[in-house]
């Protein structure tokens, strides 16, 4: 008897203790990327000491893909640039740590597209069950000066 008594003592122990470092996070195995994608341009202008070139938004990347490197998941950004990627990811027992994603905005793959862009990535921390807001993606559209070098 007594060594049932210790036995159901332990497993109720470890049983708490498991509960305590993170088990609420344990079940949520989905991370939710939510961001935008423009297309940009390139522009300079004199700064009164030298030329600046900068990236300059002008609309929505409605046709845009977004992917997190590594993931097969997907996401296409609706008519106003906007996106929403969930993944599935690893539960993590007893780690309250954030890994780290990087996220990838990527113009259609066609060669018949006019709009050929530029990638862009960024890299964010995230653990399951977060979401998270990305910041803005500038895809740089090639123009036909640009497209022959």
């Amino acid at each position: 008897m007594k060594r049932e008594i210790s036995f159901l003592f332990m497993v109720l122990f470890s049983f708490s203790i498991f509960f305590i470092l993170g088990c609420g996070r344990t079940f949520e195995s989905k991370i939710t990327f939510k961001g935008k994608v423009y297309y940009a341009y390139t522009k300079s202008f004199f700064n009164g000491v030298s030329t600046v070139t900068v990236l300059e938004p002008t609309n929505p990347a409605s046709d845009a893909i977004v992917n997190v490197v590594g993931y097969d998941d997907v996401a296409h950004a609706d008519s106003s640039g906007s996106y929403t990627l969930t993944i599935k990811t690893y539960r993590q027992f007893l780690s309250n740590n954030k890994d780290l994603y990087t996220i990838q905005a990527m113009s259609p793959r066609s060669f018949s597209s006019e709009k050929i862009a530029s990638d862009e990535y960024t890299t964010v921390y995230a653990r399951p069950g977060d979401t998270i807001e990305v910041r803005p993606l500038l895809l740089y559209q090639y123009t036909e000066e640009t497209k022959n070098f």
